[in-house]
């Protein structure tokens, strides 16, 4: 405070004094004389109070603490970083503590994935962001014991008939009737075509809307590419397995954009769950292609590029073609991108490398190669074969001639 506010010593003097108390007001009214320095002031203190907490005692008072499903992360926080400046430890031991008084294995691995460097870090970036839902949903413990009927009430026969034992009757998760398993199930198979489960269709399936997210890593680089959101220009990362179009919270304030919020959350990052800030609709533009999409707005420090271009942007009828090296995005409509036509046409017949049965209603994915041992790219135009009963559609793709793979 001294030196924040440019005090002397005589102002500095002045203000310890007034804020002694207790057993340090008793000494300083017994000494035999006042006029010290402040250096000489503080050798004083420090003979009269010395410091006498015991290290190993310390550690484990703070190795002891855990996190309680009564107290917010907060409030664990800062009591353990309390404990933890006791010991005083170097900042990474410091993280290391924290995360270990943490009972729940998924969220420490998620913790200890992060890899930071000093416990602001891990509280701003990870446990500010956390919730107390542990202790949600969570049952009594059930005493079977009172439930089970003992040996005497067994021997009576007319309590047996009046309460008898409740028996487990297999149920049919097709048709939802009782008596049979589903693999017996003689009633046409109803199988929802949107989590593969049986009993519903698609238009009744509860999946949750939940995204599920993969992390980014620094390979296949010719998937980073820049885009552009509302006209403005960010780095950004095409992600077939990312459900949606996640965008930095920085990003968005770069916008001025206003965006509601939401309780969705993305699974996926480093085994652990990231709540979402918000959504708004943007106009995204990637390559050739481009499209009004909503995206979910997550913190800086989830993601290394700005945006991360999923699933969302993908299925609104835009093609990918990787090519040496190089990836180019397109609309379902056009012939090619830019600079595909001066590639040679050669039209070439591709066979199947086996039998697939491809069933009613679901995609098959058939390995194929050609009988001219050709190898590289291979282009193949969308189009319906209407054989008698075996009408199938082939989706426009880019394979390989040879071990190649098609859509059926």
């Amino acid at each position: 405070m001294a030196e924040t506010n440019g005090w002397n010593q005589v102002t500095t003097i002045a203000h310890m004094q007034s804020r002694l108390t207790g057993l340090a007001k008793k000494w300083y009214d017994n000494l035999p004389k006042y006029d010290y320095s402040w250096g000489e002031w503080k050798q004083n203190i420090l003979k009269a109070f010395p410091d006498n907490r015991d290290f190993a005692v310390a550690l484990r008072t703070m190795l002891a603490r855990k996190k309680d499903d009564n107290e917010n992360w907060s409030q664990y926080y800062f009591d353990k970083m309390e404990l933890v400046r006791a010991c005083e430890l170097p900042e990474k031991h410091a993280v290391s503590c924290i995360i270990d008084g943490i009972p729940n294995e998924i969220i420490q691995t998620g913790a200890r994935a992060g890899r930071y460097e000093n416990p602001e870090s891990l509280f701003s970036s990870f446990l500010s962001t956390l919730t107390n839902r542990l202790h949600v949903g969570r049952q009594e413990p059930v005493n079977y014991r009172n439930k089970i009927p003992g040996r005497d009430y067994l021997r009576n026969k007319e309590d047996r008939r009046a309460h008898p034992y409740q028996r487990y009757k297999s149920k049919c998760y097709n048709c939802r009737e009782e008596g049979h398993l589903a693999n017996a199930c003689t009633k046409p198979k109803k199988e929802c075509t949107k989590c593969k489960r049986l009993g519903h269709i698609s238009a009744n399936c509860k999946k949750s809307e939940n995204v599920s997210c993969k992390t980014v890593g620094a390979h296949d680089k010719c998937y980073y590419i820049t885009c552009e959101i509302n006209g403005q220009k960010f780095l950004g990362y095409v992600d077939t397995g990312c459900g949606g179009v996640i965008v930095r919270k920085d990003a968005i304030d770069t916008l001025k954009l206003k965006y509601s919020q939401t309780d969705k959350i993305i699974g996926g990052y480093n085994n652990s769950v990231t709540q979402i800030l918000g959504t708004v609709t943007v106009l995204l533009t990637v390559d050739c292609a481009e499209a009004n999409v909503n995206v979910l707005i997550v913190e800086n420090s989830v993601q290394t590029v700005p945006v991360l271009i999923g699933q969302e942007f993908i299925k609104k009828n835009k093609i990918l073609i990787v090519r040496n090296n190089e990836m180019r995005v397109i609309e379902d409509e056009e012939t090619g991108p830019p600079g595909l036509g001066v590639i040679p046409v050669k039209k070439i017949v591709l066979v199947a490398e086996e039998d697939v049965e491809v069933l009613l209603g679901h995609v098959g994915y058939i390995p194929v190669t050609n009988k001219q041992n050709l190898e590289g790219d291979v282009f193949i135009e969308g189009q319906v074969r209407s054989l008698p009963m075996k009408e199938h559609l082939i989706v426009r793709c880019v394979t390989k001639a040879c071990q190649g793979c098609v859509s059926i």
